[in-house]
Formats: structure tokens, sequence, C-alpha cells
């Protein structure tokens, strides 16, 4: 289990990159050149809604299949970007049902 400020700490980046991209209509290009790339990827519902798919350069995982984000929170595919709890993704092509 997170200790609470670990929590927090996600919940804090979390607040300030969804306030960016209200403002900005999107992260930076920069922010998204340097989140892990999520491929083949589709949303699912868990106890909450996440993204699964494909990671490459993923900080803690780094190229792996089959993985399970943490809850979604900002999902513009047209933008091909992604927000969950803990970090940016970027968006390839999504699974083809």
């Amino acid at each position: 289990m997170e200790s609470p400020v670990d929590l927090t700490t996600k919940i804090e980046c979390l607040a300030i990159d969804l306030r960016t991209i209200s403002e900005n209509g999107g992260p930076s290009a920069i922010d998204l050149e340097n989140a892990p790339l999520l491929t083949n990827w589709r949303q699912v519902r868990l106890s909450c809604v996440g993204l699964e798919g494909d990671v490459i350069r993923h900080p803690k995982l780094g190229s792996a299949t089959g993985i399970t984000t943490s809850q979604l929170y900002w999902l513009a595919p047209d933008r091909r970007a992604a927000r969950t709890l803990s970090r940016l993704y970027r968006l390839s092509d999504p699974f083809p049902f």
C-alpha cells in the first residue's frame, strides 16, 4: 500500500498537470516527448478507469507488454496523450478491436 505522503505527492502533481492541460489545451511538446509511449492501448474498467497496453521508456517498468496504468484522469486520443494518477503518457494507435 502506498504511503499517504507518496499519494499526496502524486495527487498534487496530477492537479498541476490537469491545470496546465486546461490552461494550455494539452501538455507541452517537451512534456509529451519525455513521457513514456503507451502502444496498443485501450481503456479498461477496474474499480476505476485506466488504460492497458504495452509501454516504452516507462521510468519504473522500462519497456513492457500488458501493463495496466493507474487511474485515468484525462484522455485525448486526438492529441495522442493521457494523464493517469501517476504520470503523463504519449499514445500511439489504440488496440485494434
